[in-house]
């Protein structure tokens, strides 16, 4: 399996902040943009990245002010020992400003920090994501993630306009009907190919992922919906994700108003 072709997370991930907004379907046109940095570690330092993780760079993180990153890693379906992680951002306007670990711990810490993460990586890849909201089918903001079935999908070439009426005719609508807990859905932008789409299925087992098909299917069938169109997708990948509570930043929840 080609990894730069993945393009993989939560931390997608993706993995990084997502913004969950709660009941069925969203009503804003904003496309919430996320960052993912998608991490290839060395087996033998999947302990050591970890522990690094928590106890550096997700300090560093909420030091810079940051208040939200969410961790996937690669389990069981998928290459082994992939981190994805996903923070929301403004824009690539953010980039003009300090990387988050220099605002924390100044350019001889971050680089000091960066090099520890270098010797036990095989490949960083970073890449934007932009949330199709309109599309995404969210969980309550206080559900927290397990696993999730999370597929790349490129689309032909001059179709992607289609893609997307065919997804929110089709599978929005009818994604709350079966087993998964969640649906997003994000076109690729810089860093990737902007033909590519990733959706995330979010689903409490594995019991529930293996519904999911013949759920789906049913669910179509009953509403009288289509089945996708012959030649719009060039290619379709799918892996399971595990979200990682340890090495994700959960945003405080909102004190309500006296």
């Amino acid at each position: 399996m080609n990894q730069r072709n993945l393009l993989f997370t939560f931390l997608a991930v993706l993995f990084c902040a997502v913004a969950l907004t709660s009941g069925s379907y969203a009503q804003s046109t904003v496309e919430p943009v996320f960052h993912v940095v998608h991490v290839r570690v060395k087996p033998e330092a999947m302990r050591e990245f970890e522990t690094l993780v928590k106890t550096e760079l997700l300090p560093a993180f909420k030091k810079s002010g940051g208040t939200s990153l969410q961790a996937w890693a690669t389990t069981n379906f998928g290459e082994a020992f992939e981190y994805y992680f996903v923070r929301q951002v403004e824009g690539i306007g953010d980039f003009d400003q300090p990387h988050y670990l220099i605002k924390a711990l100044g350019e001889k810490g971050a680089e000091e920090l960066r090099q520890k993460i270098r010797r036990m990586c095989v490949s960083q890849h970073q890449f934007m994501l932009n949330r199709k909201v309109a599309l995404s089918w969210m969980p309550n903001a206080s559900y927290q993630p397990k696993v999730a079935v999370l597929t790349r999908a490129t689309i032909a070439n001059g179709r992607t306009d289609e893609y997307e009426k065919y997804v929110k005719e089709n599978t929005t609508p009818v994604v709350a009907k079966t087993s998964a807990k969640g649906y997003r859905i994000s076109r690729v932008g810089l860093g990737g190919n902007a033909s590519e789409y990733f959706s995330l299925l979010m689903f409490d087992s594995y019991a529930e992922i293996e519904a999911y098909p013949a759920a789906i299917r049913k669910a179509r069938t009953e509403a009288g919906l289509s089945i996708i169109p012959a030649g719009l997708l060039t290619e379709s990948v799918s892996i399971v994700l595990r979200y990682v509570p340890e090495l994700s930043v959960t945003p405080a929840p909102q004190q309500a108003a006296k």
